[in-house]
């Protein structure tokens, strides 16, 4: 059984930058929301169904989004051969084979929310500028006035889409599978010299394989816990 999974889903690095006072936003400066796209925004659609990663060099992460393991078995008897007798006749025994494969392949999606990814049109002078319903990431609960903690991501990571869902799980695991691979030895035997005097015996026969992976296993890439709050007024 070989194989290996990261457990690091699709993923976008964007980089973060914390507002001191009223210091200018760049236009281009990215947001999320849950609702409409704000006046003077635009939906940033570029990185749908990526989850967010902070890194200082932005731009699409290089995972691929799903992992695989696989496991193949395979035998082969080499049992062919021929015993030539005093009167003439012969034995040929057919050689055989069983071949048993399971792939396990299952899309890297833990707990998350998606929100929409919006950038400003325009350079924002004034916090009191950005819009109501925009949603932003704070170090701590220490929040501005006019913003409120955002509880619907709460233990759930954040994930981009066009439109607002939660799905995935924390935890993964394989099915027991087990199956049965069945074969044929093919006795023959020509009693003379006529190809048409033989008779012959099959021995049908199966052979059980199992695989079986116990237990959960932990589903969480590396995380950094952030507060996330919404302006409302």
């Amino acid at each position: 059984h070989s194989g290996t999974g990261s457990n690091i889903p699709l993923n976008v690095n964007l980089t973060p930058y914390i507002i001191n006072d009223n210091k200018l936003i760049n236009a281009g400066g990215l947001f999320f929301v849950e609702d409409d796209i704000p006046t003077n925004f635009t939906a940033v659609n570029t990185y749908d169904g990526r989850y967010v990663r902070f890194n200082s060099t932005p731009g699409n992460g290089s995972e691929s989004g799903t992992h695989s393991h696989s496991h193949n078995m395979y035998t082969s008897t080499s049992t062919i051969s021929s015993t030539k007798k005093n009167n003439g006749s012969s034995s040929w025994v057919s050689s055989h084979y069983h071949y048993w494969s399971h792939t396990h392949t299952i899309t890297n999606d833990p707990l998350y929310r998606t929100l929409k990814l919006v950038s400003c049109d325009n350079d924002i002078n004034d916090q009191i500028d950005i819009p109501i319903g925009i949603i932003a990431l704070f170090t701590n609960n220490n929040l501005p006035v006019g913003w409120e903690k955002y509880s619907q991501i709460d233990g759930k990571l954040l994930k981009i889409n066009n439109s607002i869902s939660d799905g995935g799980t924390d935890w993964h695991y394989h099915d027991t599978l087990a199956s049965n691979t069945g074969g044929k030895i093919n006795h023959q035997y020509l009693r003379g010299d006529a190809s048409s005097d033989y008779y012959s015996m099959n021995n049908s026969h199966t052979h059980s394989t199992s695989h079986r992976h116990l237990g959960t296993l932990d589903w969480m890439p590396p995380y950094k816990e952030l507060y996330f709050a919404k302006k409302i007024f």
